[in-house]
């Protein structure tokens, strides 16, 4: 099948989904964990307060807190769940840190400890979603692939049978 064939095909254009698909994941994950370790490189501690709680942006409840910059300026910002660690309860006090170029967007539960968790779930994501792509849109490359794994396997277990005869 020719390339332009297989790419106005049904499986061409789930390939090409799911090539897009790895790369937005990609993108976001990279973006998120540059935020991050600027955070946690140039962070400024803080006492921060849960005075909201969303619990319509996902299944899970997203804390917004209140907390007071070095330079005296009160600071209302929503923490990402990846950023949070443990229940969310209304009046909690934590201490996070949080970027003093961006204090409303850039804020960290600074007892959290899984914080390169989502990374390694985007990674993941992004690893299958490549190789789906590339399994729709070059069939052939993975049955080259099993043909060499199958015959590896066989000759390993030539060898094996070798030695056991001896």
């Amino acid at each position: 099948m020719s390339a332009r064939k297989r790419f106005f095909s049904t499986t061409g254009l789930l390939a090409l989904l799911a090539l897009v698909g790895a790369v937005i994941v990609g993108d976001a994950a990279v973006r998120d964990y540059q935020e991050l370790r600027v955070i946690l490189e140039r962070g400024v501690p803080a006492e921060a307060t849960v005075i909201d709680v969303d619990r319509r942006r996902r299944s899970l409840d997203e804390p917004k807190v209140r907390f007071v910059t070095r330079e005296g300026d009160s600071i209302e910002a929503w923490v990402g769940l990846h950023r949070w660690d443990g229940d969310v309860e209304m009046g909690t006090t934590r201490s996070v840190l949080y970027d003093p170029a961006d204090p409303q967007g850039g804020v960290l539960d600074r007892e959290e400890g899984s914080l390169y968790l989502t990374h390694q779930f985007s990674v993941l994501a992004v690893f299958v979603l490549t190789l789906f792509a590339v399994g729709l849109w070059w069939p052939e490359a993975f049955q080259t692939a099993r043909a060499w794994i199958v015959a590896r396997n066989e000759k390993v277990r030539g060898r094996r049978g070798e030695k056991a005869a001896r």
